[in-house]
């Protein structure tokens, strides 16, 4: 699938963030994404947390 061009350029500035800005956003995608229920978003999210780390 490719990406739309919202989320290149979400890419393009997570690139440009600092260490500590990227540890706060990554906190900030885990808070808004802990309580949804979908096991396939569960999973992403989880690896997500892991590789951010």
């Amino acid at each position: 699938m490719d990406l739309a061009d919202a989320e290149k350029s979400l890419i393009r500035l997570f690139r440009n963030l600092d260490s500590q800005t990227r540890k706060g956003f990554s906190g900030l995608i885990a808070m808004l994404l802990r309580h949804y229920p979908e096991p396939e978003i569960q999973k992403e999210l989880k690896q997500y947390l892991e590789s951010a780390s």
